[in-house]
């Protein structure tokens, strides 16, 4: 999960970027996509408590699941760390710069692939899966924009 979700969150970024479809017949794709995507977003919300904030939180923990793999591909153990259990009182900004450079060269490619080559087929379908990875870190990135 650690590399895959910051890959799939870029995908649509590489897509417009390079101008290229990494499917063959993208309005089909949509149209038989869309209804599998919709019924795992209710799959998701029921399983979740009728919430999807768990859902939304573990796909935004990648920088945490990186940084554990090249932890434990270090030579030597990594030094034990008891993290306060109480609120600090202060951002984490730190913590969701990740999110925010995936979504920052997100916009950007979507506003550049406009001003390119103005709006169709390819840019419908990448809005629509920049608009989902958005939603995804939302939570993460509104935890870490405010004080606890």
């Amino acid at each position: 999960a650690s590399f895959a979700i910051p890959f799939l969150f870029v995908l649509p970024a590489l897509s417009l970027g390079l101008g290229i479809s990494f499917i063959d017949a993208p309005l089909e794709y949509v149209i038989l996509r869309l209804p599998s995507l919709i019924m795992m977003l209710v799959f998701y919300y029921h399983v979740g408590g009728n919430t999807f904030i768990g859902n939304q939180f573990w796909a935004s923990l990648f920088p945490v699941y990186l940084k554990a793999i090249f932890l434990a591909l270090m030579p030597g153990k990594p030094k034990y760390k008891v993290t306060p259990k109480v609120g600090t009182g202060k951002r984490d900004t730190m913590l969701i710069i990740p999110h925010m450079l995936i979504i920052f060269i997100l916009f950007t490619s979507v506003v550049a692939y406009l001003i390119r080559s103005g709006f169709d087929v390819l840019l419908s379908i990448n809005l629509v899966w920049v608009s989902l990875m958005f939603f995804w870190f939302y939570p993460v990135i509104q935890k870490g924009l405010t004080k606890e």
